[in-house]
């Protein structure tokens, strides 16, 4: 059984749709530590026709992603101010008035914590893409595997019965470390992004390609993986 693992992101980039794409399950790592100035609340948008980092506020550092809240207060009004830059720079997008309704949506509502809010965001996607059919979401804070670092992971692989780690490429530093010891086969992601639409610019938000180029093209945009080296 293939499984691939990750913290939940902001609007994250397709290569983590890819992830979820070619696994058989998939793991929102949502108790995980929040990390501060990450893809945790920033995510990456066209703006000027540059790449710009857009992201929320947080009303407290040094916790799990479930238990990290968002800063609403009022006099911040971050949701319209990013509404705002979104719809401005991506109006004139084949498929905004799509996709943008969705965003909105998103952005309007109120969540109790970062990983409930990421988690609706990337599911929302994957519900549009159409991959969640053939395949399960397990939530790491449901598990009682326990651990640090690369410890928790191989016991989250080992509770779920996988034989197959699909394993991001920036994983790779952290599992050298700790020293990784698994009996299953780990698959290294080595995602490179596949140009669509006009003024292509890499690693925005799977949002960018889906006002871009909607869903079809994005669909054969998210194989960027050419080939899935073993480790």
């Amino acid at each position: 059984m293939k499984v691939a693992l990750q913290q939940p992101q902001f609007f994250p980039h397709i290569r983590y749709f890819e992830l979820i794409a070619r696994s058989d399950r998939f793991v929102f790592l949502d108790d995980f530590q929040f990390s501060h100035q990450s893809w945790h609340h920033r995510t990456k948008f066209s703006v000027n026709g540059k790449p710009k980092m857009l992201g929320f506020p947080i009303l407290e550092k040094f916790k799990p992603i479930n238990e990290t809240e968002l800063n609403y207060e009022p006099k911040l009004g971050w949701q319209d101010k990013m509404l705002k830059t979104i719809e401005q720079n991506y109006c004139k997008a084949p498929y905004f008035l799509d996709f943008f309704p969705y965003i909105k949506y998103l952005l309007e509502l109120q969540f109790e914590d970062v990983a409930s809010f990421n988690m609706c965001g990337i599911l929302t996607v994957c519900n549009l893409l159409d991959l969640l059919k053939d395949r399960h979401i397990v939530f790491s804070s449901r598990l009682d595997a326990t651990g640090h670092r690369s410890e928790h992971v191989i016991n989250i692989l080992n509770e779920i019965g996988a034989t197959e780690y699909l394993c991001a490429k920036g994983s790779i530093k952290y599992m050298d470390e700790d020293g990784w010891n698994w009996s299953g086969t780990v698959m290294i992601q080595d995602h490179e992004p596949i140009p669509y639409g006009e003024n292509f610019q890499p690693y925005l938000s799977i949002w960018d390609g889906l006002m871009r180029v909607g869903i079809d093209g994005t669909l054969k945009v998210i194989d960027g993986t050419k080939i899935w080296r073993i480790k």
